[in-house]
């Protein structure tokens, strides 16, 4: 075969296969058109909560002192945070549940006016903080926990926070609410627009988890402070991509334009 007819064979040959995936994917197409409608989707945001009563507390303790001397000032605080740290252990608080989260040494100075240039600040003296998270899980000693360390000295009491120890199944309960409320609304809007829900395409979720309220008032050392545990709100949200089909709408339409003409 000579080399003009090899060039018009290959030639032939690529227009055939262009050709024929061509005519395949019109086949395709044209088959996906006889088997479904082109798919739709209705993206809807759902909501669930679910209460409940929080089983652990966790809040900063801690104290601080000042000296006119940074030495003076860290020995004061080294002993009276080992006093506040031995009224947290003789409550049973267990060692794991005792983190320290501040310690810090800082000069004192007044900033009564501007200070000249060129001349440096004035050291009055020195703050030293040491502060500590502790976990209570049993949430009928804090009153007395708070009163004990208050007793022993410490000077920072903050940051009360309540929650769950195993929020699993209360977070689970809040994610089945959210899927329905989707759903519920998912369902109105098909239904007003004339179209039906055909599946799901895709699910996004997110997590919300609000503490209750939270009530601390500094008590005196033979009195436990009063303390509000409250509620908390475990929310989930969901964001569901649905699949949905025309047909009932326009089955609708053609009912209408039937009856119309009659």
């Amino acid at each position: 075969m000579s080399s003009r007819s090899r060039v018009a064979t290959r030639f032939f040959l690529c227009v055939l296969l262009t050709y024929g995936s061509v005519a395949s994917l019109y086949a395709q197409e044209e088959n996906l058109q006889e088997r479904g409608r082109p798919v739709r989707r209705l993206v809807v945001t759902g909501h669930g909560e679910v209460q409940s009563k929080p089983d652990k507390a966790e809040i900063v303790i801690g104290v601080v002192t000042e000296n006119k001397t940074s030495s003076v000032a860290v020995k004061d605080n080294s002993a009276a945070a080992r006093r506040v740290y031995d009224a947290i252990r003789q409550q049973r608080v267990a060692e794991k549940d005792i983190q320290t989260v501040n310690y810090s040494i800082q000069p004192i100075i007044p900033r009564l006016q501007p200070e000249p240039p060129g001349r440096k600040p004035e050291i009055t003296g020195y703050r030293v903080y040491n502060q500590v998270r502790v976990t209570v899980r049993d949430l009928a000693r804090l009153s007395d926990i708070l009163d004990a360390v208050a007793g022993a000295g410490a000077n920072i009491i903050e940051g009360i926070s309540f929650g769950l120890q195993d929020a699993a199944a209360a977070q689970e309960q809040a994610l089945e609410k959210a899927i329905q409320d989707a759903r519920r609304k998912a369902d109105r809007i098909a239904a007003a627009s004339g179209a039906r829900i055909i599946g799901i395409y895709e699910i996004h979720q997110g997590a919300q988890f609000a503490p209750g309220p939270a009530m601390f008032r500094a008590g005196q050392a033979d009195m436990a402070p009063p303390i509000a545990t409250g509620e908390l709100t475990i929310g989930m949200h969901v964001t569901i991509t649905y699949e949905i089909d025309r047909a009932l709408q326009a089955a609708r339409r053609n009912a209408a334009l039937r009856a119309s003409r009659r």
